[in-house]
């Protein structure tokens, strides 16, 4: 199980997502020049729901080791989460930009907002590599 590549993408998208989830800024609301305002998962929930959702799906996938076929369906779901999650975050960062803009504040992204992006690239990598360990062990059942 820990000796699969797979298994190390898997667990670094785990992490990635459920740090990012409700701890690092995804945006940056600034009121005047001293006073500014991160917003979070905690500020935003769906935002850090879909992404907790990602890495218990991620974390719980690590140990299905054996069912190949199902490992494979949920790195595909999770993967799809994480759109989800982008096409979301863009929705509340346009809809913060149009108040932002109508009272004079400022709204910036912040960096943490670009990592779940990598889950989805450590995603399609976990994924890849299950694909191969099912193409393998499918030709040594052909073998037999």
């Amino acid at each position: 199980m820990i000796q699969r590549i797979q298994t190390l993408w898997m667990l670094c998208s785990a992490i990635i997502a459920g740090t990012v989830s409700f701890f690092c800024p995804l945006a940056r609301l600034t009121v005047t020049e001293d006073f500014s305002q991160d917003l979070t998962g905690w500020s935003f929930l769906p935002l850090g729901v879909i992404l907790m959702l990602v890495a218990v799906i991620t974390l719980f996938d690590i140990f299905l080791f054996r069912k190949r076929a199902l490992q494979m369906r949920l790195m595909t779901f999770s993967i799809v989460l994480l759109v989800g999650w982008y096409l979301l975050y863009g929705y509340a960062y346009w809809q913060l930009w149009q108040e932002a803009d109508n009272s004079g504040l400022i709204l910036n992204v912040c960096i943490p907002a670009a990592l779940p992006f990598c889950c989805i690239v450590l995603n399609y990598q976990a994924f890849r590599h299950i694909l191969k360990d099912e193409m393998l062990v499918r030709s040594l059942d052909r073998l037999r």
